[in-house]
């Protein structure tokens, strides 16, 4: 047997091989895996390779959107012997100035957020960033855009019913049993949106001319008030029955000099 008969008897095997391994595939796998977010692995070409798509017969064709679009050249008989003649379609009236740019199809689908282990109902957490940061807040629930709902509560630290990204977040070990707390219920991704007016369009007069009329005070919503107090009675009822939990929430935390944060137990 010779070298070539070698490698045809060994491509052929691979290929059987390869055949009797389609059928099992899982369905719904990509044939292009994704390397990191929005990265993958093959280019748009190789994919398209990959699928064997290209190698397709579409059936009735002329049926097909595509062949639809298609202008066909019309036959038309001039002259006096009546000869054949094509004519071809027009082209567009209408030329871009710019080369149009098609937008890619996305296929990205939002995933559910994963949260850390530390991030439980009930657990005292530090605020890094924002307005609030260094007060010690106590965290709700986690919602589903990936935020978490914490309150300080606001009669202890002044920190209201707020969401906070948990990457500027330290989670402690310190923990409020949660159980049976009901009046947090209501908090969710909707509360929080605010709600949209429409503004008005000024004439070119009052447009240039400064506003000397003072700006009247946001009005709080009634609804959110009577919510923050719900949650504050009930909080308070919880933290009293710890030691010196009021105080420690009270308080705000800072590093002095020496201390490296990365060597603190929290």
């Amino acid at each position: 047997m010779c070298i070539r008969d070698r490698v045809s008897t060994q491509s052929t095997g691979l290929f059987l091989i390869l055949l009797e391994m389609g059928p099992e595939r899982t369905k719904g796998v990509s044939r292009n895996p994704t390397i990191k977010s929005w990265v993958q692995r093959y280019g748009r070409a190789r994919a398209l390779h990959r699928t064997g798509r290209y190698k397709l017969k579409v059936a009735n064709f002329k049926q097909t959107p595509k062949a639809a679009l298609e202008i066909k050249a019309k036959v038309k008989k001039f002259g006096k012997k009546n000869e054949d003649r094509v004519i071809q379609p027009k082209g567009p009236k209408y030329y871009p100035t710019e080369p149009v740019r098609k937008l890619l199809k996305n296929n990205h689908r939002n995933k559910a957020p994963k949260f850390r282990k530390s991030l439980v109902p009930g657990a005292i957490l530090i605020l890094l960033a924002g307005k609030y940061k260094g007060s010690r807040v106590v965290l709700l629930k986690t919602l589903p855009s990936g935020l978490l709902a914490v309150t300080g509560p606001y009669n202890v630290n002044g920190v209201p019913l707020r969401r906070v990204n948990p990457a500027y977040v330290i989670a402690t070990t310190t923990r409020v049993d949660l159980t049976g707390f009901t009046a947090a219920d209501k908090v969710d991704d909707a509360y929080f949106q605010k709600p949209q007016t429409k503004k008005e369009k000024k004439p070119e007069a009052q447009f240039f001319e400064k506003d000397k009329t003072k700006k009247s005070p946001k009005k709080l919503n009634p609804e959110k008030v009577a919510t923050q107090k719900a949650v504050d009675s009930e909080l308070l009822k919880v933290i009293q029955k710890t030691p010196l939990l009021n105080k420690y929430l009270s308080s705000k935390f800072g590093l002095s000099n020496g201390q490296a944060p990365h060597d603190l137990k929290f």
